[in-house]
């Protein structure tokens, strides 16, 4: 029988900071030397029912780097870069399909889910957990997101101000949307209801308060 294989990878964890390695705190704590500098519990249940490596270190770096080498179990730090898999790549998730097993990803990393970077290659199902970091999914500066700027009122040009409350006036054609995580390009393009926001030519539903 088939036993479940699942990979976690959790970008980026430091060594020091898994209770169970007892590595010294990376820095000065001072009045609170003997209380535990971390405590990661579920991590150090795991470590107790399974294999424990003090010695294993990354081949590649920074993110996309590092999954190539996990996908292809290559070295690809003196020849590839930041770069998509290459159609050539045999990779881990069509290697364990060829053995009859289902496989699935699941990731809120937007790289591994950009245009063109084909991480998603290969699995027989996958989930991309939005809102993380630079995902372009929201468009509508009027949505809430976790970065601090983006709670602010949108500014779109001049003294012009878009309100967050549906039934404020509408947009003007032509001006500029705010910035919001694909570095605020784009225009919106024409006349709107009052709660509503097209970005070009896009209708993206009623707005919501911030």
């Amino acid at each position: 029988m088939k036993q479940n294989v699942i990979i976690i990878m959790s970008d980026s964890l430091r060594r020091d900071h898994v209770n169970v390695y007892g590595v010294p705190p990376p820095w000065r704590r001072p009045g609170h030397e003997n209380e535990p500098f971390i405590r990661t519990p579920a991590l150090d249940a795991l470590a107790e029912d399974a294999m424990l490596f003090d010695r294993a270190y990354i081949a590649s770096y920074p993110t996309i780097p590092n999954r190539t080498d996990l996908y292809t179990g290559r070295y690809g730090f003196a020849y590839r870069g930041w770069q998509p898999l290459e159609p050539e790549d045999v990779i881990l998730p069509e290697l364990v399909s060829a053995h009859g097993y289902t496989t699935a990803l699941f990731f809120d990393t937007p790289p591994l889910g950009a245009d063109n970077y084909n991480f998603m290659r290969g699995f027989d199902a996958w989930r991309w957990i939005r809102g993380q970091h630079g995902d372009r999914y929201i468009t509508d500066p009027r949505v809430p997101t976790p970065i601090n700027a983006d709670r602010q009122s949108a500014k779109l040009g001049g003294n012009t101000t878009l309100s967050a409350q549906s039934g404020q006036p509408g947009i003007r054609e032509g001006l500029p949307r705010s910035a919001h995580h694909n570095g605020g390009h784009g225009v919106v393009e024409k006349e709107l209801s009052a709660g509503q926001l097209s970005v070009m030519g896009r209708y993206l539903g009623p707005s919501r308060a911030l």
